[in-house]
C-alpha cells in the first residue's frame, strides 16, 4: 500500500535526523513531534482509505447500496499533507547545521546537500514523464 510505503520512507528520514542531531533537546522534541504527528496522520489516512465506503464491499461493487467518501479530495489533501511533511523534514536540520563548528562554506555545502531533497518534493512524479 502506498500510504504504508510513504509512511516508512518519511519515518526513516525523521528517525535518521533524530539520531544524528538528537543531542540537542529542542531538536529531539521537534523530531519526536514530527514523528508522532506523521504516525498519527498515516494511521488516519490508512483508515480512511480502508473504510472509504460503507459497507466496505461498495468500494469494489459500486452498485451496492451505501455511500463512499470522495477519494479525489482525500488524495489531494493527502498529497498536500505529504508535501508539508517533506518541507518540514527538509527545514528541520538547518538550524542544527548552522550551529556546527565548521567554516561557513562547509555549512552551506551541507545545507545544499540537504536541499537536494527539494527535487523530490518539486518533481516526485518526473519518472513517469517518459
Amino acid at each position: 500500500m502506498y500510504v504504508v510505503a510513504v509512511y516508512f520512507a518519511k519515518l526513516t528520514i525523521a528517525v535518521l535526523l533524530h539520531r544524528i542531531f538528537g543531542v540537542n533537546n529542542k531538536f529531539r522534541v521537534a523530531a519526536l513531534i514530527v514523528i508522532s504527528t506523521w504516525t498519527l496522520y498515516s494511521i488516519i489516512a490508512l483508515c480512511l482509505i480502508v473504510f472509504e465506503c460503507s459497507p466496505i464491499r461498495k468500494a469494489w461493487n459500486p452498485l451496492l447500496p451505501g455511500r463512499c467518501i470522495d477519494i479525489i479530495h482525500l488524495g489531494v489533501s493527502s498529497g498536500l499533507v505529504a508535501i508539508a511533511y517533506d518541507v518540514i523534514l527538509l527545514v528541520l536540520p538547518i538550524p542544527m547545521v548552522l550551529q556546527l563548528q565548521l567554516a561557513k562554506k562547509m555549512k552551506l555545502a551541507i545545507i545544499g546537500i540537504f536541499m537536494t531533497g527539494t527535487l523530490w518534493v518539486a518533481c516526485p512524479d518526473s519518472k513517469n514523464l517518459h
